[in-house]
């Protein structure tokens, strides 16, 4: 009997009900998902797995340290890891034009589970049950 890889997500969000969605959802589309509720713990848990992890979601405004700068150390340590930045302010636009990393992909605030779906469909190489919608 083989076991089917689950891919390893880290999600970085300091609101308390949208990490709990984002987990409730990445588990059950087949994904194994890290929470993390500000960017020093998402980068702890970063680096606990060697950043052997398939995708990072994360929130940009944050305490302490911020999805841009949270994706710029993951950048540094391990450049072919995918990051996901989410905001629900317009000037994302600035904050990652001033960094030297760049976001493989980016949501604004509110989006839908297709949009979200999507870009971690084309994001994520392992299989996930992601749903037509």
């Amino acid at each position: 009997m083989s076991v089917k890889y689950k891919p390893v997500v880290l999600v970085a969000e300091d609101e308390p009900d949208l990490l709990f969605l984002f987990q409730q959802g990445l588990e059950m589309i087949g994904a194994d998902v890290l929470s993390a509720e500000d960017g020093e713990k998402a980068w702890a848990l970063f680096l606990d797995r060697d950043g052997k992890i398939d995708l990072v979601i994360s929130d940009i405004f944050m305490p302490g340290i911020n999805g841009v700068q949270l994706m710029g150390k993951i950048k540094s340590h391990s450049p072919d890891v995918p990051v996901f930045l989410i905001t629900g302010y317009a000037h994302l636009h600035t904050l990652v034009e001033e960094s030297s990393a760049k976001p493989d992909a980016y949501l604004e605030k509110p989006f839908n589970l297709a949009d979200l779906f999507k870009l971690i469909k084309k994001l994520v190489p392992a299989p996930l049950d992601i749903p037509e919608m």
